[in-house]
Formats: C-alpha cells, sequence, structure tokens
C-alpha cells in the first residue's frame, strides 16, 4: 500500500480557512443549531480540522500582542493574495442567507490565520511579555501552554525547535505546561525550573525566590549550573535534561534567598541570622494561589511582610513609621489592590493612627 502523501502547505490554508469560517459563522447574531451541528460534523471529519480550530484559537486569544508587529502585517500582506475570497465559505452550511457582515469577518479571520500560521515561528520566538503595577495578564503560547503573569513582572519567551524556555527577569507567573517533546523551563536570575509535565508559580524577587508547584513535578537548578548544561546540550544538538537539582512535587514549594538578600545579610552580621537557607515545605496552595483568583490571603502573617505583599500591587504603597509594629501578627482576606481596604482593617484591629503620605500612600504609626 502507497503510503498518504504528508499535508502540503495548500492543506494547510485550505484548512485554516475553513477554521475561520466556522469560527466567525458560530459568533455570528444568527447562529443555528444546524449551524452547530454542521461545525461538529466538520470538525469530527478530520483530526486535522480541530487541530486547526485549536490552533486559530490559540492565535486569537494572542492577537492582541501581535497586532502591532510589523512582520504580522507583512505577513498578512502577502497572505492576502493567496487566499481567494472563494473558498473561505467553502467549509460553511450549504445555506444561501448568510449576511454580508459573515463574510467580511470570515475572509478577514481567514487572512489573519493563514497569515499567523506562517508568521508564528518567529512572532512566539522572540517575544517580551511585562505588566504594570497592579496588572495581570493571562496568556496561551504557542504549544498550548498558559501563563499567567502577576503585577509588575517582565518574562520573555524563546521558543525554538528543541526546547522552550521562558525567562522570568522579575516578578511572579503561574505555568500551565502543555506536554510535548521538547523541554519547558523557567530561567530566573536565582534559578531554573524544569517541569516535568505540570502546573507551579515561580517567584522572582529581589530578595526571594519561590518555587510552588501545585499539579505534577519540577526540577529546580542553580542557574550558573544549569545554563553550562543547556550549552552543552545545544552545542550536542540534543534536547537539554535535568543538570541535577531538587525535586519538587505536588503541594510542594521551595523557598530561598537571592543572592542580593545574603550579599545585605553578610554586610550586616546582626541581620545575618534572619536569612533563612533553602526551606522546602508543604505548600499552602490555596492561599499561595490565592492572586491567581485576585485576592491576597494572610495566616499570622507578620504586619511587615503582610505590607510588602499589598504594595506589589500598588504605587500607592503603606509605610510603617514605628519599627514595633512590623512584628504585629494578622490574618485576613483582602481584594488585589484594595489598599485602603486592608488599611481600615488593620488600623481598627491594631489601634494604629494612618496617616496620609504625599504620594498618595498610607503611613502607620502606633495609635
Amino acid at each position: 500500500m502507497t503510503p498518504a502523501p504528508p499535508p502540503s502547505a495548500t492543506d494547510d490554508n485550505t484548512r485554516a480557512r475553513e477554521a475561520a469560517a466556522w469560527f466567525a459563522r458560530l459568533r455570528a447574531d444568527d447562529v443555528s443549531g444546524a449551524d452547530r451541528a454542521g461545525f461538529e460534523a466538520w470538525l469530527n471529519a478530520d483530526v486535522e480540522h480541530r487541530r486547526a480550530y485549536s490552533k486559530l484559537e490559540r492565535l486569537w486569544s494572542q492577537a492582541g500582542s501581535f497586532a502591532e508587529d510589523p512582520r504580522l502585517a507583512e505577513a498578512v500582506r502577502k497572505t492576502r493574495a493567496a487566499v481567494a475570497p472563494s473558498p473561505v465559505v467553502a467549509a460553511a452550511p450549504a445555506r444561501r442567507r448568510r449576511s454580508a457582515r459573515w463574510l467580511a469577518v470570515a475572509a478577514s479571520l481567514a487572512v489573519v490565520a493563514v497569515a499567523a500560521w506562517w508568521a508564528q515561528p518567529w512572532l512566539m520566538g522572540n517575544r517580551t511579555v511585562t505588566t504594570a503595577v497592579g496588572e495581570q495578564r493571562s496568556l496561551v503560547l504557542a504549544d498550548g501552554s498558559r501563563v499567567t503573569v502577576n503585577t509588575d513582572s517582565r518574562l520573555r519567551i524563546g521558543y525554538n525547535e528543541r526546547r522552550r524556555t521562558v525567562t522570568l527577569e522579575r516578578g511572579q507567573a503561574y505555568f500551565e505546561v502543555a506536554k510535548e517533546h521538547r523541554p519547558f523551563e523557567v530561567v530566573t536570575r536565582s534559578g531554573v525550573v524544569r517541569a516535568l509535565g505540570t502546573a507551579f508559580d515561580v517567584f522572582s524577587g529581589r530578595e526571594r525566590f519561590v518555587v510552588t508547584v501545585v499539579e505534577g513535578s519540577v526540577v529546580v537548578s542553580d542557574a550558573d549550573t544549569e545554563a553550562t548544561h543547556a550549552a552543552d546540550d545545544t552545542l550536542a544538538g540534543t534536547p537539554a535534561k535535568p543538570a541535577g537539582g531538587q525535586v519538587l512535587r505536588a503541594r510542594e514549594r521551595l523557598a530561598r534567598a537571592t543572592d542580593t538578600a545574603i550579599a545585605a545579610a553578610a554586610a550586616r552580621p546582626d541581620a545575618a541570622a534572619t536569612v533563612a537557607p533553602v526551606q522546602i515545605e508543604a505548600a499552602p496552595i490555596e492561599r499561595d494561589m490565592a492572586w491567581l483568583r485576585g485576592k491576597l490571603i494572610f495566616d499570622n502573617e507578620p504586619l511587615a511582610a503582610a505590607v510588602a505583599e499589598i504594595n506589589r500591587y500598588t504605587r500607592k504603597p503603606i509605610r510603617i513609621a514605628d519599627p514595633a509594629l512590623a512584628s504585629l501578627r494578622m490574618s485576613g482576606v483582602f481584594r488585589v489592590g484594595e489598599v485602603g481596604d486592608f488599611v481600615n482593617a488593620v488600623s481598627g484591629y491594631f489601634s494604629l493612627r494612618v496617616d496620609m503620605a504625599a504620594d498618595g500612600g498610607y503611613v502607620l504609626h502606633s495609635g
């Protein structure tokens, strides 16, 4: 038996147009049950149809990030000639009463979808995502992995044929990793996290490096060791493998001081004892991951630590004027960014005096 030929670029373009037509039709005001049944029939007719439609959904979710990229604009220009308008509706149900609006949307989607199909490798190969103070963003990567980026964070996505690398330059992000043959790793100044099919959170701050595993497991390695190992593998032309390191499993957390914190403590002998070594412990997942739901949960936390966490989400920070207040213990649940509610709660509970700072922030004094 002669094997079937591999799919051609023309086949991919056709499926992209068909997926775009269905995508637009299902979002039309007059979509019917027959339309949905037709879509399900098309989706189930070929596994490549399902892949094409899933890919279009991912591209659509990423479109806002790429909208101003001149390379995508150039790809769209070139694609218009390759995407004939007439086949766009070939996959849609055989009904004559299609609105001109839907046809226009489907045609536009087809052009963008096919252009993004061609452009996606270099678009995803060098992309930077930044969040402002108080902002959170969620995105779907080219492989289907999902990333939720927390406040005041910056990360770079560097995918290639062998590796999936995300460099977390600062801040915090939660990763839900799609399974495939390429390793997935998060690189920070303080360490490298290699996913073994998992969901996990990484915080890379000035003084703390924290990895929390929600599902599956990860390997956490020192940054310099992992970088050397990755370079060796790249030269050898093979995907990198974990170079030792600490294995973390579901509901475990690793926390350690950064080099910056260690150096600062070394300069102050009285503070050296306060810098904790590497800690691996059971993770309070509901508390640690509350930020994904827009909440901050404190459970018998020192007031100074709670204030520092609240301040990550606002440009109107809280300051503690009296050092004796820093060690007070507090618990509570607060909405992200609701600084006033937090100030009202702690000032009322501890009988504190509150002054307004010139920058709009709050200053806490002993009552």
